[in-house]
């Protein structure tokens, strides 16, 4: 990989933040005007199940309500997806879509295959299921620990109250991963409903009889190291020395930030109607309500069909 990122980058990077921080900044003022301060007290409001949990239906409220559409948590609405789609995909290139070209972590069955093929680098077409060993970027049980941390943060400390600060995290924090099909399918099968992983995330390879590498940037026999007993925190820490990720990070500090045009014009796109053409069919739309106070009363009542009427007018019919 190369040691340098171009300056345009973290600008793209920091770009891809910027909706994930309207989610951050918008959970603090729905959390305070409703008067709550923790994350089992807040999974009592829909809206916070739509945008920061796997979202919500009508079945158990009124079956005759619902519609054909959903999109649940496939919304860039709703933290979790924002980080895996935007943040990370698009951001820092860490999907199949973008040729995965800013993934540092491996399976050793992964790295094998590459060097069998002669290649030195990830691409698209190493996703493709024509390959003989097909590659899957895994990082799906990886962004719901990430969104389950930021939320909790967010409701008990200071923490990401600004662009600059959400992104070095999100950027240092990564999981996501490059392995073979069919290692990510034992390691699944086995580890499925279990628990206590979290502290150690790649712990659960082991059941698929591999180990995950980190690319550490450093030239020579030390450059890569195996991480798939480290925590969350001993892999950032790495990440944070390879002279790559550390550009990034150090380029994230140095930018100038965007003017506030550029923002109201974010925000006014996150905030698109929910029949935008665009987003009509199964995957529902990106609608989120802005936070008006007569959209944070309807929040606070909490009603779920209001809400759907309201706002996620594609779960009723």
């Amino acid at each position: 990989m190369a040691k340098e990122i171009p300056e345009d980058q973290v600008d793209h990077f920091m770009r891809n933040c910027v909706t994930a921080q309207f989610l951050i900044d918008d959970l603090r003022t729905v959390s305070d005007y409703v008067g709550c301060s923790t994350v089992e007290e807040m999974e009592n409001y829909y809206w916070f199940r739509q945008h920061f949990n796997g979202g919500f239906t009508l079945n158990r409220i009124d079956k005759s309500l619902v519609s054909g559409r959903n999109g649940n948590n496939e919304l860039d609405s709703n933290l979790g997806n924002n980080i895996r789609t935007i943040v990370q995909d698009n951001g820092l290139g860490l999907g199949k879509t973008s040729g995965a070209w800013g993934i540092d972590l491996f399976s050793l069955r992964q790295l094998n295959v590459m060097r069998m093929n002669g290649d030195t680098y990830l691409g698209s077409h190493h996703f493709s299921g024509k390959t003989q060993h097909p590659t899957r970027c895994e990082h799906t049980d990886e962004v719901a620990e990430l969104r389950n941390l930021v939320r909790d943060r967010v409701l008990r400390t200071n923490n990401f109250s600004n662009l600059k600060e959400t992104a070095k995290w999100l950027a240092a924090n990564h999981l996501a991963c490059a392995i073979q099909v069919s290692e990510d399918r034992n390691a699944k099968t086995q580890n499925r409903g279990k628990k206590g992983n979290s502290l150690q995330p790649f712990s659960r390879y082991r059941l698929a009889g591999t180990d995950i590498l980190m690319d550490t940037g450093i030239e020579g026999p030390d450059r890569y190291k195996i991480v798939t007993h480290c925590t969350r925190q001993e892999i950032a820490t790495i990440r944070q020395h390879n002279p790559r990720w550390a550009a990034l990070l150090k380029g994230i500090d140095q930018h100038p930030g965007f003017d506030s045009k550029h923002i109201e014009s974010c925000r006014k796109d996150f905030h698109r109607d929910a029949e935008s053409p665009r987003h009509k069919g199964e995957r529902g739309s990106r609608y989120y309500p802005e936070l008006t106070d007569r959209n944070l009363a309807i929040i606070a009542r909490n009603d779920p069909i209001e809400l759907c009427r309201e706002f996620y007018t594609w779960k009723i019919k």
